[in-house]
């Protein structure tokens, strides 16, 4: 059975978050040579956005 289709708001939070997440994970390792500490606080917010995602029932993130 698939999943049914998320509502037109949810889906855009979907990929508000979706959009977030790949920008974090795009600029860590930049980050990560200028400041390991912001980098920690980088990786924290992308598993805090997971657990929104699940909190919230979204779909996992796509890597």
């Amino acid at each position: 059975m698939e999943p049914s289709p998320l509502l037109p708001h949810r889906q855009i939070l979907h990929e508000d978050l979706q959009i977030i997440r790949m920008t974090l994970a795009t600029i860590t390792d930049d980050i990560h040579r200028y400041c390991p500490e912001a980098a920690a606080a980088i990786q924290s917010a992308l598993s805090q956005l997971d657990w929104a995602q699940e909190a919230l029932g979204l779909p996992p993130a796509q890597a």
